[in-house]
């Protein structure tokens, strides 16, 4: 088989037609393993949606304005199954039922999703999400805007433990900080609640619970301000709250360091959260003033190792952010996705197959999305091979280092970057086994060739 140089070379012209272009990425794409983003579901009907779930069954329930929709057959095709106001959360639990959150109202439906029961709760607010711990018992959140006192506030937490039956309220030790954001629960079933804190007293923001709810505690966030801010956050409005399989909270938020304003995703191990060692900070942009960085929210942690968060914004700022290194790095991510119903780009919710497809929603958004680019393979979360050639990050941001490992123990190969239309735009030779390649200046999808002295490889990489 030609080099993609010697190929381009054989068409005898300095101008390469538009289907040998697309002849040129046939060829390449069939050895290649897929690299997609986000493509919509073959149907997306019934207007903005506000969550999606998928069950033990594989089906998807969607939340609506006016109820909750599902399909059986990967978006194919949706039905309503529930007709109701506002559905502010979906939620699947392990025996395979789902909940819905309403306002003041949780709606729970059998495997079949056909019959749902509401269950009124003690409260005028949203349900904005819920969760589930290892021995089945449930938790939901309230919050919303109080148009009296003109912040937004809620009712707290409520539990079930009792499938869903009946739900009570459990706020002590959360005071006023009842407008809870975000919920998780860790693999002790220690329960984490997100609040708000407009005033950023340093009151609100994060509390814990290690008896369901009965007495919550609140935590202290401190990292090391490095000469440049006050090392105590005072915590004001909450976008992320994760516990990842490697047994860390994931903390975003926005707030105030004195007085000095802070947007910052952190992390610590779920056994330090009591005690008194700096979080981590994640790196998400590349922005100077490290405190102002971007505030993600809640992360999904794929089964194949890459993660998937968001960041609301306008079309040039709001996108999906997704690792491949488990955090360490971030890419934005746009291509494929629009915009909800107030023009921007908002929240995102993902359900993931058990093949590693993911499903998501953005917050009033019609549509509904998917992506391959985690389906399950034999290789290494992080890392993008062909048959015996590792690159990774992909995607890259603009002029970062890729690392490039070619499997095999030649003493010298040469590295060669193509555009997407197969114009060489750089080559090296190289001596090692373990090599860098800094990422092209311009976005957009590239080839790099690796050849040694008895083997050839390509792998297709992204430039965001």
């Amino acid at each position: 088989m030609k080099t993609i140089a010697e190929f381009l070379k054989s068409t005898g012209s300095k101008q390469i037609s538009a289907t040998v272009i697309l002849l040129i990425f046939f060829l390449i794409s069939s050895r290649l393993p897929a690299q997609r983003f986000w493509l919509t579901t073959y149907e997306f009907p019934f207007g903005p949606k506000t969550g999606i779930t998928l069950t033990k069954e594989n089906c998807l329930y969607a939340g609506i304005r006016n109820g909750v929709i599902r399909s059986c057959d990967e978006g194919q095709h949706f039905n309503l199954v529930l007709k109701s106001s506002l559905i502010s959360s979906v939620f699947s639990t392990r025996q395979g039922k789902v909940i819905a959150g309403g306002t003041g109202k949780i709606f729970i439906t059998d495997i079949s999703g056909q019959n749902w029961d509401s269950i009124a709760i003690n409260s005028g607010y949203p349900v904005i999400q819920l969760a589930e711990n290892s021995k089945g018992d449930l938790f939901a959140i309230t919050s919303g805007y109080n148009s009296e006192t003109q912040i937004y506030t809620g009712d707290g937490v409520f539990v079930s433990e009792d499938k869903g039956l009946t739900w009570i309220q459990r706020n002590s030790g959360l005071g006023i900080y009842k407008g809870c954001e975000k919920i998780a629960v860790d693999k002790n079933d220690r329960l984490y609640v997100a609040s708000a804190d407009e005033y950023n007293s340093g009151n609100g923001g994060l509390f814990i619970s290690d008896n369901n709810g009965i007495l919550w505690k609140h935590i202290d966030i401190n990292i090391d301000g490095k000469d440049a801010i006050p090392g105590r956050l005072n915590v004001g409005n909450t976008y992320g709250l994760s516990v990842s399989p490697m047994d860390s909270l994931y903390f975003s938020f926005s707030g105030v360091a004195s007085n000095v304003s802070v947007d910052l995703s952190l992390r610590k191990s779920i056994d330090d959260i009591e005690k008194n060692n700096y979080w981590k900070q994640l790196k998400i942009s590349n922005s100077n003033l490290w405190w102002n960085d971007k505030s993600l929210y809640s992360i999904h942690f794929a089964k194949n190792g890459d993660w998937y968060s968001s960041f609301r914004g306008t079309i040039n700022s709001g996108a999906t952010y997704y690792s491949k290194d488990r955090g360490d790095s971030w890419s934005k991510i746009d291509y494929g996705l629009g915009l909800n119903m107030f023009g921007v780009r908002d929240v995102q919710f993902f359900a993931e197959t058990p093949e590693g497809k993911i499903f998501m929603v953005q917050w009033l958004d019609e549509r509904i999305y998917w992506t391959d680019t985690s389906i399950l393979t034999s290789t290494d979360p992080g890392q993008e091979r062909s048959n015996e050639l590792i690159l990774y990050p992909n995607p890259v941001n603009r002029g970062e280092n890729l690392t490039i490992r070619p499997q095999w123990d030649d003493a010298v190969y040469q590295m060669s970057v193509y555009d997407g239309s197969g114009k060489k735009i750089s080559s090296a030779i190289q001596t090692t086994n373990w090599d860098y390649l800094r990422a092209p200046s311009g976005p957009g999808l590239y080839y790099l060739e690796v050849t040694g002295d008895r083997k050839r490889e390509i792998v297709r990489f992204v430039v965001k």
